[in-house]
């Protein structure tokens, strides 16, 4: 990425400490590093692509040239059981620019991937470390994948997965847009986190609600459907006439269980 895009990148947003790179392994794992090693201050790292993306659960997220694939690594006042709400409010926040970009309604697939067309158009990965004597999150590398450009959709992802724009080409503006615009509402709605109001929001825009899904539990794949999500964000679903909340998982929409 050339001087100009990085230097607009960091007027944009606001932060001092913006690294980009043309290819890197994860822009989440760069971070880390960053934070193991004692960094302190806002940072946000971006690539055109990613050799290793990866997303919940040990998954690979496919991060070829055109996507916007970004991290904020930061150091929020919060308890590890309330960590959370850092993903809830970054899919709120990126449900809200892929709608702002695009002029077109999004949805939130509990847990944590936005819907666009009824397929994935954006991944979320939260991840933390925490101070054992407070319990207090010591700091979270948030990672985003957003697919802007068709020619981020692979053909082993392409029934799934669709861009921002299916009728445009790479245009590194739009990358600098989207990544401007996400980090600028997740940095401000990190300021008035404890008022929870993107719960609401969260809540609302569910991708999942009445829809028959199956879940894995203790090896055993289990078939339910949702009712919604409840103020904790956790799903609420329906199986064998028992209302059930679920945490956290991975889920499958429909009754045939595939990937």
């Amino acid at each position: 990425m050339n001087k100009s895009f990085e230097n607009e990148i960091r007027k944009s947003v606001n932060l001092k400490n913006v690294v980009c790179f043309d290819s890197i392994p994860s822009t989440n794992g760069y971070l880390k590093e960053l934070a193991k090693g004692g960094e302190n201050t806002v940072t946000l790292a971006l690539a055109k692509t990613q050799t290793a993306g990866k997303g919940r659960l040990g998954k690979s997220f496919v991060s070829e040239m055109g996507g916007a694939y970004f991290s904020l690594l930061f150091f929020p006042d919060l308890k590890a059981e309330d960590g959370y709400l850092l993903t809830v409010l970054a899919a709120v926040c990126a449900m809200e620019t892929v709608e702002e970009i695009s002029g077109k309604n999004c949805l939130i697939k509990w847990v944590n991937d936005i819907y666009l067309d009824n397929k994935k158009v954006c991944g979320i990965l939260c991840e933390s470390a925490t101070e054992t004597k407070s319990g207090n999150i010591k700091y979270a590398v948030l990672g985003i994948g957003i697919n802007v450009f068709k020619e981020c959709i692979t053909e082993s992802i392409k029934d799934i997965a669709t861009s921002v724009f299916n009728d445009r080409k790479y245009d590194e503006t739009e990358i600098s847009k989207i990544i401007s615009v996400f980090c600028n509402k997740f940095l401000q709605g990190l300021e008035t986190l404890s008022d929870k109001a993107f719960i609401e929001k969260y809540r609302k825009n569910s991708y999942l609600d009445g829809k028959e899904i199956q879940y894995v539990k203790n090896g055993q794949i289990h078939c339910a459907t949702v009712l919604g999500i409840d103020d904790k964000c956790r799903l609420t679903i329906e199986e064998d006439g028992k209302n059930i909340k679920l945490f956290s998982g991975d889920i499958t929409i429909g009754k045939n269980f595939k990937k």
